[in-house]
């Protein structure tokens, strides 16, 4: 009977899973996770921009905002933002959780609400695009 793996093989996937985390530790060194502004959009219009240094909670009321199912909370608290309160299914939106780094925004579709993280230093090289 034959085996299912051989050395080869096994060596083939340890070394895939020490890359995969390797490079996985290695991009998180580059990525700027010092961001110190939360923009909070309403059907792609900027609506609020919150410092992450600064304790602060902002309300999007349903009477200001028609396309949102009921009032919605965006709260920041010791340099982290999340979506604090809202009506969504399931609450998908508030169970995002807490988010500091530019490459996780919170998202909540089903109100027409983002909130983007970015840092305040701004890159003059012209190589910047925002597509909408």
């Amino acid at each position: 009977m034959r085996k299912l793996l051989n050395k080869w093989d096994i060596m083939v996937i340890v070394s895939t899973i020490v890359l995969s985390i390797g490079v996985y530790f290695g991009l998180n060194l580059f990525v700027d996770n010092d961001a110190s502004v939360a923009h909070v959009y309403y059907d792609n219009q900027l609506v609020a921009s919150l410092d992450l240094k600064l304790n602060d909670t902002v309300t999007l009321l349903k009477s200001k905002y028609p396309a949102l199912l009921a009032d919605l909370e965006v709260e920041v608290k010791d340099g982290k933002v999340r979506i604090s309160k809202e009506t969504s299914p399931n609450n998908i939106c508030s169970k995002q959780g807490w988010s500091n780094s530019s490459t996780k925004p919170l998202v909540c579709l089903p109100n027409k609400v983002y909130v983007q993280i970015e840092s305040e230093v701004a890159n003059n090289d012209g190589g910047d695009v925002t597509i909408q």
